[in-house]
């Protein structure tokens, strides 16, 4: 007798359509990661030997200040790295590069990855759908990533900053930005990296909305 959906177990229906979508969502999450992983890896020619997580030093003065002021310990607590990923070097174990999870990045990921899973699921078959969802992919998830690299900046940062950066440095494309963008520069990345992050999730939702809007036309 055959099950409940036949259609997936046929020959030819792609694999990504066979499962879940919560199944499909956590393995684009993971093969997100895992590509921002291998592209660092790569461009700092340096392997992950580092892996901490911060959170976990602040769950001591969470307590502390959970019953007299619960607001700032959770602010406290969400303003931590949930996951912090790199290379070191030397006696000190200096960081030479790291990619940081916060609360807020890490569900930027998430939601990129369920609006992936739901297109896949969906309207898996259409190749220029893929490649929207690839641009899709890449336009929300940049703005989120939030990294240190020690030849390009001291402190954390965010990956649109450190690529500028990277464009401006005399070792790599050498090109005099300063020429080309605004003087108030934290309003222009802020801003650079809203717009990215709105066209991601637009170009992630349009197939899904697409059908949606299709389907109340009829």
């Amino acid at each position: 007798m055959p099950g409940p959906y036949p259609i997936l177990l046929s020959r030819g229906y792609p694999l990504y359509r066979r499962y879940p979508v919560s199944i499909l969502a956590m393995v684009v999450l993971l093969g997100i990661i895992i590509v921002e992983w291998l592209v660092l890896v790569l461009l700092n020619r340096e392997v992950i030997n580092h892996v901490q997580w911060p959170i976990a030093a602040s769950f001591g003065l969470f307590k502390l200040l959970w019953p007299q002021n619960p607001g700032e310990a959770l602010r406290i607590l969400l303003s931590q790295p949930l996951l912090a990923v790199g290379h070191t070097e030397g006696t000190f174990s200096t960081l030479t590069w790291a990619i940081y999870y916060h609360p807020a990045t890490l569900a930027q990921h998430i939601v990129a990855a369920l609006l992936t899973a739901l297109n896949l699921q969906f309207h898996g078959r259409w190749p220029w759908r893929q490649g929207l969802l690839l641009a899709g992919v890449w336009c929300a998830v940049f703005p989120a990533i939030y990294l240190i690299v020690a030849s390009h900046c001291a402190v954390p940062t965010w990956a649109l900053e450190v690529l500028l950066r990277e464009l401006e440095s005399p070792f790599g494309a050498g090109i005099d930005l300063q020429r080309y963008l605004p003087e108030n520069i934290t309003v222009f990345l802020t801003t650079t990296r809203a717009v990215l992050t709105a066209a991601g999730l637009l170009m992630l939702a349009y197939p899904k909305l697409s059908s949606v809007i299709r389907r109340y036309r009829r």
